[in-house]
């Protein structure tokens, strides 16, 4: 089902597709650009990897194609070796939730089965959606309630499997946060292999929120934007570039620009640009990755410059 212009998707980086660099290690999911490490240790995958054991499809975990583009994330919702290990991924939405208002959240999970080296050898019910407005801290996140998720135990490995649902926010939630927000006495499991360690762990893909219902149920990073076409309406010089970076545009609706280091902070933001040419002066910024964030309606993506 074609869902091109229908709803906005709160969630940057849905798919993990834009990156500041490779995955090459465990808990490399800061990497991709948006996310965020706050809890143990969520990783990346992703085709561009050297590593074996962070790439796509085969990794450290086992083999999975993604459910969308060429890279995903990766979280571990139960450990009957240490009580109440979890990991959450978490992301900073583009925009803070308004009170009262109905949102829809979805995502994608898919689950790893390789006992033989990582021991992921069990499934997990309980995984869900968190927001909050402050960053997390780890311990305080088993709440037991978690405005959704779902009871039933995912033992595919071989599919993704949607989760979905919705709430009302109370609050003007600006983090959103993935995993098993429930202690293990409220986590059921399901075990495939006879050992004394039981872990689950879970590939994680087209993350959505958004207030439109059949926009968010039926996301996906390759249908949820008409990416190519809105890519190529834009252009962008010198690059790498000293002092000044010109923006074409040939969009003929307003976009709105924003700057970001490798450490994520904004360094320069202007909305609704109606103009076709942009000149940006970048000669305060420090040497390095700058992203050039473009977003207009419905559509996003992010551009790499080299700053000398």
């Amino acid at each position: 089902m074609a869902v091109n212009g229908m709803g906005q998707n709160l969630v940057p980086n849905p798919s993990f597709e834009d990156s500041v660099s490779c995955p090459s290690s465990s808990g490399d999911i800061a990497k991709a650009i948006g996310w965020s490490t706050l809890c143990a240790s969520p990783d990346y995958f992703y085709t561009c990897s050297a590593s074996n054991s962070f790439g796509v499809p085969n990794n450290i975990f086992g083999y999975q194609m993604p459910a969308s583009g060429n890279a995903y994330a990766g979280f571990a919702t139960y450990s009957n070796s240490a009580p109440n290990s979890r990991e959450f991924p978490a992301c900073n939405l583009s925009t803070s939730l308004s009170i009262g208002v109905k949102y829809y959240v979805s995502f994608k999970v898919a689950l790893s089965i390789e006992p033989t080296f990582s021991q992921t050898n069990c499934a997990s019910n309980k995984i869900g959606a968190m927001f909050t407005t402050n960053p997390y801290i780890c311990n305080t996140l088993i709440t037991n309630s978690p405005p959704v998720y779902t009871d039933s135990i995912i033992t595919d490995s071989l599919n993704w499997t949607r989760i979905k649902g919705s709430f009302i926010a109370d609050s003007n939630y600006t983090y959103l946060v993935i995993g098993n927000f429930f202690d293990d006495a409220n986590t059921d499991t399901v075990s495939f292999a006879n050992d004394f360690t039981y872990n689950s762990y879970y590939y994680l893909d087209d993350v959505c929120v958004g207030t439109d219902s059949v926009f968010v149920y039926n996301y996906s990073y390759t249908t949820g934007i008409n990416k190519n076409y809105f890519n190529s309406q834009f252009s962008f010089y010198p690059n790498p570039a000293n002092n000044f970076i010109n923006v074409q545009s040939n969009l003929h609706v307003p976009y709105n620009i924003e700057i970001r280091n490798t450490l994520g902070q904004q360094l320069y933001e202007e909305q609704n640009i109606t103009s076709n040419s942009l000149q940006l002066n970048i000669s305060n910024y420090s040497s390095g990755l700058l992203f050039i964030t473009i977003t207009s309606d419905n559509n996003q993506f992010t551009y790499k410059l080299l700053k000398h």
